[in-house]
């Protein structure tokens, strides 16, 4: 039996193990997305899923642009990309810029806080392991771009999609 067998069924055993313990307790399993969490735990899992989502975004926006790009026509000394196809490659190139953007002002913002805050400790008034609290308005600015870039890409591809059908159903 190699390694990954038995890791295997150490963990078959454990999770058996441990959905009896809880049958016992009249308790039933739960998901680990259901599980009783605590508020950092859900901050976590929202971050995790924002963070990937942005991740997607940005690789979806640049395969929008491969594939805009796969429609280029060249005359001698120019690349044409077909009229149609502007409006969703704006939306993608948006789309990227925004996503700098949010990670520019994100940077900017949060490191204002700190300098404020930090100076908030020089003069005495904060205490250095004091939590602190930031403004809810801090982040809203980045949310914000955060839905707007999604947006963007939502809507190019929208139009490449409508693009794309027009061209396979006129063949």
């Amino acid at each position: 039996m190699d390694h990954l067998e038995k890791a295997k069924e150490n963990l078959s055993r454990t999770m058996t193990k441990r959905s009896e313990e809880r049958q016992m307790e009249g308790q039933q399993m739960e998901a680990p997305e259901t599980a009783i969490k605590t508020i950092n735990d859900y901050k976590t899992d929202y971050e995790y899923f924002t963070g990937k989502a942005s991740e997607i975004n940005r690789n979806i926006a640049l395969g929008g642009i491969a594939i805009i790009w796969i429609f280029r026509t060249s005359d001698t000394n120019k690349l044409m990309i077909p009229e149609a196809l502007i409006p969703p490659l704006i939306c993608l190139v948006m789309a990227l810029a925004i996503d700098l953007l949010q990670y520019i002002s994100g940077g900017l913002i949060w490191f204002i806080f700190f300098k404020y805050k930090e100076s908030q400790l020089n003069k005495g008034t904060l205490k250095c392991n004091e939590n602190i609290k930031a403004p809810a308005i801090l982040p809203l600015f980045l949310h914000i771009l955060y839905w707007l870039k999604i947006l963007c890409t939502g809507v190019a591809y929208y139009l490449l999609i409508d693009y794309l059908t027009k061209i396979y159903f006129s063949l």
